[in-house]
């Protein structure tokens, strides 16, 4: 197959063409593009991940060659390229052979990378690595077949030593070597797998790569291999794909998704395929989760979202009910028999998704995915008061770069997606409501927008000092600013109050009733401390009269 080059990527490799003849030590060099981008150029996608594999020498080698006979000044500066895995091997002059090295060719960034060998002793993360000249040794490390192709640089064409490129052309995704070898010597090629499987809506699966996935030895293989933090990266790639619900299927089905989440996160709760006893529900929750990431990535898609954010919203949906399977929020329904409640479960979800995400690497960028999951219930709810919205809003923000992020459109979002995947028929008056629950949040933004206020804001338009000086008999401590500021923000997003003097006036109207409550308080807590001080004192005497001593008698 040919590949048509772009004017860049012609200028790269008659460079390197000529490099290789005109430079002594690279004549013996063997250079081929591989990986992603011939994958990429021969399903006519464009590529900018230039990877060339090599033969003789190290990267950095290569590299600092090129630099020094770049009379032209073509080149940018050499870059080290640390390897994924960490360099092992058995003979230490090997190591030095095996270094990655990089360099801007123009403006683009291309690495150079020895061709080479893993293998895995026993219950170890770290490959032992050995150089080979041979690509075809070098493609049966790779993980799928259709990325262990190469373009050979001296003759310009596409080297397949796997058969990848019948697989690209039937969107097959296989390994090159047998499955579960591939995958007991780095585990984390089955995320990989799922990540592309993931990505290409046509591509269909080789059944010995689920048969490997659901191995028990191979899943053990994975929790002892595999760091953690390695897998985050590839679950958020693979939540970015176009078909994430089915790749998490396999994940679910063959029970991988207990090994990449933590066993020891997952151990004390049901398994995923519980059937939920809900007159609400159709689906077991494994089902209903793979519809909800369906719903909410198509969704997600319609309403123009970044990758990212489809990412994010698809692993919400991932987690958004896997609290139910806690026993400890299991509950038979009071006037139901035979069917189940499980309420408080979004709270044990978000929990489920922080432990998971923080244990995968997964960053900042978690706290998305814990406040949709922590409040995915709330738009179930009635939200017809202006009182009710503002808190909603207020209570589904985040901070991002230092500023607040509101997240109630994705939380309605989620909340869409996951009435449709319930697997009821009646769902279109739930959607109705939604959509003109959204309707009225938008336009309470727009009312507060034109009052000069944000409906975000956390701020009531009066300070703490000056709530002080209007109920000055208060002591500060016991709380009742706080509460005043609550009310506050509440009759902010009513409309009562507007400006300083509306929100002078209604703590002012309120303060007979806060005197009343605090001072109450006040009262409670000086007595709580005045007999915690009694005991105090009379603990300190006791302690000070002397235990068996025989000078005293007792009469």
């Amino acid at each position: 197959m040919e590949i048509n080059l772009s004017e860049k990527e012609k200028f790269i490799i008659s460079y390197l063409r000529s490099a290789k003849k005109s430079i002594p030590t690279l004549r013996g060099v063997e250079m081929r593009i591989a990986g992603g981008w011939v994958r990429d150029k021969l399903m006519g996608t464009e590529s900018d991940d230039i990877d060339i594999a090599i033969s003789n020498m190290s990267g950095q080698d290569i590299v600092q060659i090129l630099k020094r006979y770049d009379s032209s000044n073509l080149l940018g500066n050499p870059f080290v390229v640390s390897l994924e895995k960490s360099l092992k091997s058995e003979q230490e002059e090997n190591i030095n052979s095996l270094q990655v090295g990089g360099i801007d060719i123009g403006d683009q960034k291309v690495e150079f990378v020895p061709m080479r060998t893993e293998r895995y002793e026993s219950g170890s993360r770290t490959p032992i690595l050995e150089i080979t000249n041979d690509p075809k040794l070098d493609s049966m490390r790779r993980d799928l077949t259709i990325n262990s192709l190469y373009y050979n640089i001296d003759t310009g064409m596409v080297e397949d030593y796997t058969g990848g490129i019948n697989d690209l052309k039937n969107m097959v995704l296989k390994t090159p070597d047998e499955a579960k070898k591939t995958f007991a010597e780095d585990p984390l090629r089955i995320l990989r797998a799922l990540r592309f499987y993931s990505r290409y809506p046509n591509s269909k699966i080789d059944p010995s790569i689920i048969q490997a996935i659901a191995d028990p030895e191979i899943q053990q293989a994975y929790v002892t291999k595999v760091a953690p933090e390695r897998a985050g990266t590839e679950i958020m790639k693979m939540m970015a794909g176009q078909k994430p619900d089915e790749a998490t299927r396999i994940l679910f089905e063959t029970g991988m998704y207990k090994a990449v989440f933590g066993n020891e996160i997952i151990a004390n709760l049901n398994p995923i395929d519980m059937d939920q006893q809900s007159p609400h529900h159709k689906h077991n929750l494994m089902n209903h989760t793979i519809l909800a990431i369906k719903n909410i990535n198509n969704i997600s898609i319609e309403e123009g979202l970044s990758e990212k954010e489809r990412s994010l919203m698809n692993l919400s949906a991932m987690f958004h009910d896997l609290g139910k399977l806690d026993p400890s929020v299991i509950a038979p329904h009071r006037t139901n028999p035979g069917q189940t409640t499980y309420h408080g479960h979004e709270y044990l979800s978000a929990d489920i998704a922080e432990e998971v995400l923080k244990r995968l690497g997964i960053g900042p960028e978690r706290d998305f995915v814990t406040t949709v999951v922590r409040h995915h219930m709330r738009p179930h709810k009635d939200m017809s008061t202006p009182k009710a919205i503002g808190r909603f809003i207020r209570k589904t923000q985040i901070m991002e770069d230092g500023e607040d992020r509101p997240l109630w459109k994705y939380i309605m979002l989620h909340s869409m997606a996951d009435t449709l995947s319930k697997g009821g028929v009646d769902y279109d008056q739930d959607l109705e409501q939604k959509h003109s629950t959204m309707e009225r949040i938008e336009g309470f933004i727009e009312e507060q927008e034109q009052k000069g206020m944000t409906a975000t804001s956390h701020k009531p338009l009066l300070n703490g000092n000056e709530i002080i000086s209007i109920i000055p008999e208060l002591n500060p401590k016991y709380g009742f600013i706080k509460e005043v500021m609550d009310r506050l923000l509440e009759a902010q997003d009513e409309g009562s109050v507007f400006d300083k003097q509306t929100a002078t006036q209604f703590v002012e109207n309120i303060k007979s009733e806060i005197l009343e409550e605090y001072t109450n308080k006040e009262k409670y807590t000086e007595a709580t401390n005045w007999l915690k001080r009694l005991k105090i004192a009379d603990k300190n005497y006791h302690d000070t009269i002397p235990k068996n001593n025989s000078n005293i008698r007792v009469r």
